[in-house]
């Protein structure tokens, strides 16, 4: 690899444009990066991101974003988790309060808007030189063996030979399928997200908001079978709100954050919850609010195509994860500085591409499915319904420790050690070390 390469990444999104910028910055001689979107134009509709350390690590100390960071975001102190009926604090849990993050894992914990990420690092990519070229739908994949050269072709026919693909096309990623060879199996969780925001004013100017402390941190409802996160976004511009609830509508197979939700059927999921909570949600309206099926896929047993092929997955084409733990942005934006670090070294030791993206798998792969799992544990914390379990989980809550052992993963030393002190780039490097 003494030549510049030519690499296509496949999806616009926060993977695809991280892949970008971590591979620009990387790898050297500096590649032609090209990403194929096939949307006419790169957008995110409005939810919020929850941007822990270990990606605060990725956007500042890999990407060079901190001021990008810093203008857009907010540094919430704690976050607050309630009972579902009576708003009653069942724990709270410092985040950026007494520096706990900073000094633990040496950086912020933030909430960004996703239209703001995604600003940011489609700004910094056009900084770096990455073409980005929209309308352009990729819906088939070939190797071309007797060149070793890889093929994408669009629905409107244009076809991009290049070295490498990366298929950061989303959760229903059509290039899944050349490397399964079939398309990844989807289960229904149970459970439908709705996503809306209110406007400020709408929040901070009612005194009945007042006693929950909105503006120092998050609010997380805790309830049987559904949960409500609420945390302020764009600056402080903004609230967002993440509504979790049992699907009520079974034989809707749409998924997308693009189906619109109905304000009365979100309400009326939460009769006999926290009035103020209650009248939150009456402050939703039909504009900003969105509704999202939540569907499970498995780990998948291989991210590579088979054989001699250089088409390689990232992000929620690899390894979709429900939004329950937040570390899905995060692991989109660490599988790319992993593979960017990988194709460097290949350059460096002259390995054959295959062999690059062999070993970025191999280390992102057990990563990924912890975080995955991660997921599902809290998703049974967040839902538990009243009964000995629950009262045992609110009981040891009740600690509000920085340092013991606590049910809330979030809140336990030894998790946040292992997913917000994670350095994804210390690990790849090491891998690559022994890798030699």
């Amino acid at each position: 690899m003494s030549n510049p390469i030519n690499i296509v990444i496949v999806g616009g999104g926060i993977g695809g444009l991280s892949a970008a910028v971590a591979i620009s910055l990387a790898v050297t001689p500096t590649p032609k990066v090209t990403i194929l979107e096939a949307a006419k134009e790169l957008s995110e509709i409005g939810a919020g991101i929850q941007v822990a350390p270990n990606l605060t690590r990725l956007l500042v100390d890999r990407f060079g974003m901190a001021d990008a960071v810093t203008k857009h975001a907010i540094a919430p102190r704690f976050v607050r988790q309630v009972r579902w009926e009576d708003g009653r604090e069942l724990t709270r849990a410092n985040l950026n309060e007494n520096d706990r993050c900073e000094r633990a894992f040496g950086h912020k914990y933030y909430y960004l808007h996703r239209v703001d990420l995604q600003g940011m690092l489609l700004a910094r990519a056009v900084e770096l030189g990455v073409d980005i070229i929209t309308s352009a739908k990729v819906v088939s994949y070939q190797h071309i063996a007797d060149i070793g050269g890889e093929t994408v072709t669009c629905a409107d026919g244009r076809a991009f030979s290049t070295d490498l693909v990366v298929a950061a096309d989303g959760a229903k990623s059509r290039l899944s399928e050349y490397v399964l060879g079939a398309q990844v199996p989807v289960t229904p969780t149970g459970d439908s997200a709705y996503r809306a925001t209110l406007p400020r004013e709408q929040v901070v100017e009612d005194p009945d908001f007042a006693s929950l402390n909105f503006e120092e941190g998050s609010v997380v409802w805790l309830g049987p079978l559904a949960h409500v996160v609420g945390y302020f976004v764009r600056g402080g511009s903004t609230y967002n709100l993440v509504i979790v609830v049992p699907d009520d509508d079974k034989e809707r197979n749409e998924e997308t954050w693009k189906l619109k939700g109905d304000p009365e059927k979100l309400r009326s999921h939460f009769a006999g919850w926290d009035w103020r909570l209650r009248k939150l949600l009456d402050k939703v309206d039909a504009e900003n609010l969105y509704l999202w099926n939540l569907r499970d896929r498995p780990m998948l047993p291989t991210w590579l195509v088979p054989e001699a092929g250089n088409l390689v997955l990232l992000g929620d084409a690899a390894h979709p994860m429900l939004p329950y733990v937040g570390q899905g942005a995060a692991s989109a934006v660490e599988d790319a500085v992993a593979l960017a670090e990988c194709l460097f070294h290949a350059d460096k030791q002259n390995w054959a591409l295959r062999r690059a993206i062999e070993v970025y798998q191999d280390v992102r792969r057990p990563r990924t499915d912890k975080m995955r799992m991660a997921g599902h544990k809290n998703r049974d914390y967040f839902h538990m319904i009243d009964g000995p379990e629950q009262e045992e989980r609110d009981k040891k809550l009740a600690t509000n420790s920085d340092v013991e052992k606590t049910p809330n993963q979030l809140d336990d030393p030894e998790t946040l050690q292992d997913m917000y002190g994670y350095d994804v780039y210390s690990e790849i490097r090491r891998a690559l070390g022994a890798a030699n």
